[in-house]
């Protein structure tokens, strides 16, 4: 038997992706501090984002969009995760997580940053993954004004 069978949206072992990535779970208190430091380090790197469901399977949401920024807000009802991208011109989208049960960092064996998992009360995971994974202290070498 070769072992219990994975969603459609989890995405080890597909080609391409490193097989050995792990995941590390942000604690809800540090959510919004985590995102904070994520938003400095990959601002204006493009991300995909995908909407995974065990129903509907795996829907594109972005794709290839400058990151503009994260944030969440915790309540005693779930959390909010806004994943901000710049679009056409100087417009801006916002895709909106809610429920947030847990957030979690899509990391290589070497520590690169390669996506954000946010999962919902509603079994909804959304993922946010960047388009060249991120070292933890490295940017991409471009100034900001």
């Amino acid at each position: 038997m070769l072992g219990p069978s994975r969603p459609e949206w989890d995405l080890r072992g597909q080609p391409g992706r490193d097989r050995s990535m792990t995941l590390v779970e942000i604690p809800p208190e540090r959510w919004s501090a985590r995102l904070d430091e994520l938003t400095r380090l990959h601002e204006w790197w493009l991300v995909s984002i995908d909407i995974c469901t065990d129903r509907e399977g795996r829907r594109r949401e972005v794709t290839n969009l400058p990151l503009l920024g994260l944030s969440a807000d915790r309540s005693a009802t779930g959390g909010t995760v806004f994943m901000s991208m710049a679009c056409a011109g100087d417009g801006h989208i916002t895709h909106v997580a809610h429920g947030v049960t847990r957030v979690s960092i899509e990391q290589s064996t070497g520590g690169a940053d390669a996506a954000l998992l946010v999962d919902s009360a509603d079994g909804t995971r959304t993922v946010l993954r960047f388009r060249t994974e991120v070292w933890p202290d490295t940017g991409d070498g471009l100034g900001r004004a």
